[in-house]
């Protein structure tokens, strides 16, 4: 198992690296480290090597973590990426969702939080902490930039190209661009390898996103994506 750490603060990633030995082993004897300290040694090196996990830090010298992320998702949908951050802001909890991120932490976190959360992922799960969620919950939604994906001060880039109508609040607001379109066709009756066709993606691609959206909205079954999508009036 290989990670990817993505900080140019080496104390942090020192750090991440200590809380993740003392719990990953258990799971991976034959874990490494891979470390970047900018935007485009991190691409460089996800470009050369498969990893299991990327930490990526929202914040780096040479272009924003959220461009980042997405430019490592539209190379690899299946990428697992975490979001290290110093923001609570639930803007930028927003764009990194949208963007593709598996889950979003802030450095301030507590070691088990970080525990959780690559555990979670790893399992290919998505982390959305219970403080996050409750926030996402009460945000009101006219503060997103919707389709944009640009905020004033992130730098994020338009999250694969679209946007997600902002009626949609709540955790229904980290879809990403991709993520919506293919429930909202689920929703409307195609099957995945209709939806793949349309996409122009993989079968397997479209389930991929299919799963990531259903566990950000806590949806479980077919039923239930068909009354979210009613309630909400999903549609293309």
């Amino acid at each position: 198992m290989r990670f990817l750490i993505v900080d140019d603060h080496a104390v942090v990633r020192k750090g991440i690296i200590e809380i993740v030995h003392d719990f990953v082993p258990d799971i991976a004897p034959d874990l490494t480290f891979d470390e970047a300290t900018t935007a485009a040694e991190a691409l460089r090196l996800a470009a050369r090597q498969r990893h299991d996990l990327i930490l990526l830090d929202i914040s780096l010298p040479d272009d924003s973590g959220l461009a980042t992320l997405a430019r490592l998702k539209e190379e690899d949908p299946e990428r697992p990426v975490l979001i290290l951050s110093v923001h609570r802001e639930d803007e930028y909890v927003v764009h990194a969702f949208r963007n593709g991120a598996d889950g979003y932490i802030t450095k301030s976190s507590a070691p088990e939080e970080l525990r959780e959360a690559v555990t979670r992922i790893l399992e290919g799960d998505v982390y959305i902490s219970p403080t996050v969620a409750a926030a996402l919950a009460t945000a009101a939604t006219g503060r997103m930039r919707g389709a944009t994906g640009h905020g004033a001060q992130d730098g994020g880039v338009p999250p694969y190209g679209g946007g997600v109508p902002n009626g949609l609040g709540g955790l229904a607001a980290l879809l990403s661009a991709r993520e919506y379109e293919v429930i909202a066709r689920l929703a409307q009756g195609a099957t995945v390898a209709e939806i793949a066709r349309v996409m122009n993606l993989s079968g397997k691609t479209v389930s991929t996103y299919k799963t990531r959206a259903m566990r950000k909205l806590n949806i479980t079954n077919q039923a239930e994506l068909l009354r979210f999508a009613m309630r909400h009036g999903l549609s293309m």
